[in-house]
């Protein structure tokens, strides 16, 4: 299965790009599960995303961490704005 990551602000920082591709061997991943894949792969993320509350888009639409991924879906991973 493959997807397409969309990262934004803080978290493009993390990967040095603004999208990223991943193929996955399942074809019923839960946004969990590959949010587990990216911390474990990269290190700097793990660490951004235990500060910065992400919310998470598929193909344009919010969606909890146990939706189910599809095959060419494309996930935004977007920081809530912070402030007071």
């Amino acid at each position: 299965m493959k997807i397409r990551i969309k990262l934004f602000s803080i978290f493009k920082d993390c990967f040095n790009s603004n999208e990223i591709e991943l193929e996955f061997n399942s074809c019923c991943l839960t946004i969990q599960e590959i949010i587990q894949f990216l911390k474990m792969k990269y290190p700097k993320f793990s660490k951004i995303i235990q500060e910065v509350k992400p919310y998470i888009l598929v193909n344009g639409n919010f969606v909890s961490e146990d939706y189910k991924v599809s095959e060419n879906d494309e996930i935004a991973i977007i920081p809530q704005p912070s402030g007071g």
